[in-house]
C-alpha cells in the first residue's frame, strides 16, 4: 500500500517538478547572458573601446546567424568590422539543451563608450526543448537597459521550432 501512494504521489510531482527545472534552467542562462551585457556595456564605458558582444561557436569569432546557445564572447573591435580584435575578454558557454535566439535584425551587440549600443532593440529568446510555456524573453534597447518577461504564445512556437 506504500509503494502504491508513494507511485501515485510521484506520478502527480514529476510534471511539476520538470517544468520547475526547465524554468529555473532557461531564467538561469537569462541572468547569465544579462550579466554579460552588463560586463560588455561597463568594459565599453571604462575603457572607452568599442565592445563586442556577439554568438560564437569557435570562441574566437563572431557567427553571422541569430542562434546563441553555442556560446557568445565579449571582445573590442577597435576596426569596426564586427568582429573581435585579439582574444575575447570574457566567454559564455550556453546550456547545450537549450534555445537562444536573437531578434531576426539583431545578430551581435556594440557598445560605444557612452555605454549606449547601436541599432535597433535586441530582443533574445531562451527555451528548452519540449518546454515551449516556459519561454522568457530578455530585451535591451539601445541604452543599455534589460528587461525580461514572458514569451508571448508566437515567440514560444519560434524558440520551439529553434
Amino acid at each position: 500500500m506504500v509503494m502504491l501512494i508513494i507511485a501515485a504521489l510521484t506520478t502527480i510531482a514529476t510534471p511539476s517538478f520538470s517544468g520547475l527545472l526547465a524554468r529555473e534552467r532557461v531564467q538561469s542562462m537569462n541572468r547569465e547572458l544579462a550579466a554579460t551585457l552588463h560586463f560588455a556595456r561597463e568594459y565599453a564605458i571604462r575603457t572607452g573601446a568599442r565592445s563586442l558582444v556577439c554568438p560564437t561557436r569557435d570562441d574566437r569569432h563572431c557567427t553571422p546567424d541569430m542562434r546563441w546557445d553555442h556560446g557568445w564572447l565579449v571582445a573590442t573591435d577597435f576596426n569596426h568590422d564586427g568582429q573581435p580584435d585579439g582574444l575575447p575578454v570574457r566567454l559564455g558557454k550556453a546550456d547545450p539543451d537549450l534555445h537562444i535566439l536573437s531578434s531576426r535584425g539583431r545578430r551581435k551587440i556594440i557598445f560605444h563608450s557612452n555605454g549606449s549600443a547601436i541599432g535597433s532593440n535586441l530582443t533574445l529568446l531562451f527555451c528548452q526543448a519540449g518546454q515551449a510555456a516556459e519561454t522568457h524573453v530578455l530585451v535591451m534597447s539601445n541604452t543599455g537597459y534589460l528587461h525580461t518577461r514572458r514569451a508571448s504564445t508566437a515567440q514560444q512556437k519560434r524558440c520551439a521550432q529553434g
